[in-house]
């Protein structure tokens, strides 16, 4: 990977800033210089100030139009053998030969070659040493040994061919669910989800972080929480009949959310999705602050009053008298759904396009499980220095709330049809042609 933007580029004084077509050597011309536009070519702007760098994607990209994925292999079926159906994929991870699944339903994790071939199952369901009740997610060590994390603060690590090494468990107990970025490899240790208990107690809310686990991680491991912006997410308020108590409902469709994850590298990404922005805290100190110049997507009066009918209806099963008072549900998408690092020191940043309605005059039918509307997703990949290196469209009905596994131009991800069959798909990252000596 090319090293970052910040090291590549000449400095003039404490303070710079540059106007870039394609990212490379410049000289410094008082506070800026400019370079002329290259058709297809990424423009931005870096702006270096102490040890904070803000590099402003402006329009084009670095690969000068979008990528594809290519499917080259594909596991799963509705109906047939059990190794090849799967109920509820919580994590995927891809070696040079092999690809690894968690089925959190059955549960088990299962090895298949680099085709789609069932090869074993490793673990079992139980609660003894290299049993699990709800394995959580899976990675592969440079050893080739295998760690599964399980929703408690337990984690199992394996050999290449399945047999157990040793079953770790923390002193930090407690059940944590985390969607996103689970289990994370960094310099060859697993860094399991954890929360701040004392933060917890005293009133300051929950925070969730990461700690190191299993093999290569010290007994006195430090957890590792992101730093915060501060946002306050959006929620509305009910009262439990049962009890008596106030409750929150904190799931306002299209409201924006603070969104923290940590990178292989042990950076923290933290961003808020009501702007296209996002910074990366990194373990040095410095920070990376990366802005977009996307537009919003707006959300139809139509899909917002269906959404509105839903959380109504939803929040009066538990509260029959409840009447919305507090934050409406806002008129345009967030800016991302989520930010997943890759093992190539990328970040992916998935985004939903306009919505598109599936069935005139939809009404709420909390009995259906069909949508009114639909959304193409797609990926902003950007690189480790903050450049915005192109788009890429979303397979289909991609379960992306459990996060793909990308490295190099490896892409693995479980997606979901219309009839609701679970397959596990390898795609290959093609890059677009350059463009020829005519285009330039």
């Amino acid at each position: 990977m090319a090293k970052p933007l910040m090291n590549r580029l000449p400095a003039c004084g404490p303070f710079w800033l540059l106007t870039l077509a394609v990212a490379g050597g410049a000289g410094c011309s008082g506070a800026g210089t400019e370079a002329e536009l290259d058709s297809g070519a990424w423009v931005g702007t870096v702006v270096i100030e102490g040890a904070v760098t803000t590099v402003s994607n402006v329009s084009g990209s670095v690969w000068g139009g979008p990528a594809e994925l290519v499917e080259e292999s594909s596991i799963g079926v509705l109906e047939g053998a059990d190794e090849y159906m799967f109920g509820d994929v919580s994590s995927v991870w891809a070696t040079e030969n092999r690809i690894l699944i968690v089925d959190a339903q059955l549960p088990a994790v299962r090895v298949y070659d680099w085709s789609g071939r069932h090869l074993f199952d490793v673990g079992r369901q139980g609660e003894g040493p290299g049993e699990f009740l709800q394995p959580q997610a899976v990675a592969v060590l440079a050893n080739g040994n295998i760690v599964v994390s399980e929703e408690t603060a337990r984690l199992h690590e394996y050999s290449p061919t399945g047999e157990l090494v040793r079953t770790y468990t923390p002193n930090s107990a407690g059940i944590v669910y985390w969607g996103t970025n689970a289990l994370v490899i960094a310099e060859n240790v697993p860094y399991k989800v954890t929360l701040d208990i004392a933060a917890r107690q005293s009133g300051e809310g929950l925070r969730i972080g990461r700690r190191a686990v299993g093999p290569g991680a010290p007994d006195d491991a430090p957890e590792l929480f992101p730093p915060t912006k501060g946002f306050k997410h959006p929620c509305l308020e009910y009262t439990d009949p049962r009890t008596g108590e106030t409750d929150e409902w904190c799931r306002i469709p299209f409201a924006p959310f603070e969104h923290a994850v940590l990178t292989p590298d042990l950076d923290w990404v933290v961003g808020v999705s009501e702007q296209y922005s996002y910074d990366v805290h990194r373990a040095d100190g410095s920070r990376l602050h990366v802005e977009s110049s996307r537009q919003p997507v707006p959300v139809s009066t139509e899909q917002r009053d269906f959404e509105r009918d839903r959380v109504q209806a939803q929040i009066r099963a538990r509260d029959p008298g409840w009447v919305w008072s507090g934050p409406a549900i806002p008129d345009r998408k967030p800016a991302y759904r989520v930010i997943v690092p890759d093992r190539s020191q990328r970040l992916w940043v998935y985004r939903e396009g306009p919505s598109r309605i599936v069935e005139q005059d939809c009404v709420y039918n909390p009995d259906a499980e069909e949508e009114c509307w639909v959304a193409d997703g797609f990926f902003d990949v950007f690189d480790s220095d903050g450049r915005y290196l192109g788009e890429i469209k979303a397979p289909p009905m991609a379960h992306f709330t459990r996060e793909p596994f990308v490295r190099d131009n490896v892409f693995v991800a479980a997606v979901e049809d219309a009839e609701g069959t679970i397959t596990v798909k390898r795609y290959r990252i093609a890059l677009p042609a350059p463009p020829s000596a005519s285009e330039r």
